[in-house]
């Protein structure tokens, strides 16, 4: 992309045409299907196993760029709702808030919420929805990723596996997806029970309650 002088300029010019028109534009999947396919890779998570996809570098390209421009967005909605979203030392400060919460006598209980297979398992319609409200400026780029079921290559079989739900581990839009998706569940969690802490990072949370008024 950079050091071949006009050639590396029009493609540079060619990649970002392609990269807004995803970003601003409703794209037939049959023109993107291939862009979106992946190679598919089984990590032993001993017990159990995830499912990593492994993308196209065009589109892993596109994706970073469009990311980092809207990333600040996603922030801004979050704040200490959702960590995974970016916050800087969010995660680390919640694993220091956690320690001491725990260590405090008046700490009635604490409870670890680990969901599992959760980046596969959320509704993949719901998540679009909420990106449309809580990301809208990378919402019509991940609308165009995950509006066809991307095929997913298992070295060895001769078939392709279909994702059909949820967002594929390993997309660099992943993460950021899945926490617009979670974000209203945080949400409704805080509104009815506003009094305990609910750090939350993807794919588990870990709310700690403190002792009610006498």
């Amino acid at each position: 992309l950079t050091r071949y002088e006009a050639h590396s300029s029009r493609l540079r010019e060619a990649v970002a045409g392609l990269a807004r028109r995803l970003a601003n534009s409703v794209v037939p999947w049959h023109e993107i299907r291939a862009l979106r396919a992946c190679r598919l890779i089984a990590v032993d998570k001993e017990p159990g196993v995830r499912p990593i996809g492994i993308g196209e570098v065009l589109y892993r390209l596109l994706t970073n760029c469009l990311t980092s421009v809207t990333k600040t967005d996603f922030i801004m909605e979050c704040g200490a709702d959702q960590l995974c979203a970016g916050v800087k030392a969010g995660i680390e400060g919640a694993v220091h808030a956690m320690s001491t919460l725990y260590d405090e006598d008046s700490t009635q209980c604490m409870l670890l919420v680990d969901a599992a297979n959760a980046f596969n398992s959320i509704s993949r319609p719901v998540a679009l929805w909420n990106a449309r409200m809580y990301w809208h400026r990378c919402s019509r780029f991940l609308y165009n990723a995950y509006n066809g079921h991307a095929a997913l290559y298992l070295q060895g079989s001769s078939k392709p596996l279909w994702s059909r739900e949820g967002y594929t581990q390993g997309d660099p839009a992943a993460m950021l997806g899945y926490g617009c998706g979670t974000l209203p569940l945080i949400r409704s969690l805080r509104d009815v029970h506003p009094r305990p802490t609910h750090p939350t990072d993807p794919p588990s949370t870990l709310p700690a309650d403190p002792p009610s008024a006498p």
